[in-house]
């Protein structure tokens, strides 16, 4: 844009204007989400610190459980067994949700 004077005339105002949104809003939520969430996060997890992903909290109205595995971002594969079981408690532990009837592979034939 320094080597033409014009178009950076008519493009500064709107980089400007873009610049200062992205450094001053912040997403709120009209309301907490009514649901149970289960958060799973690594101790070391430099993307998602457990100080990050507690304060998560207050966006849920119902049950939040958090569990923080020793690693980094990618503890799923370190931990695989215990996220697995979080995983299946977490599914368990939703009372309300519909039942599945008729459930299909979508294969056909043998």
């Amino acid at each position: 844009m320094l080597a033409h004077p014009e178009l950076a005339r008519m493009l500064l105002p709107v980089v400007r204007t873009d610049l200062l949104l992205a450094e001053t809003w912040a997403f709120r939520p009209p309301h907490p989400l009514d649901m149970p969430v289960s958060v799973l996060s690594g101790l070391a997890d430099p993307l998602a610190p457990p100080g990050l992903v507690a304060g998560r909290r207050p966006h849920f109205a119902r049950a939040f459980t958090r569990r923080v595995y020793p690693g980094g971002h990618f503890f799923p594969f370190d931990a695989a067994s215990g996220v697995a079981a979080d995983v299946g408690r977490a599914l368990g532990e939703t009372p309300d949700a519909p039942a599945q009837e008729g459930f299909s592979t979508g294969r056909t034939g043998a």
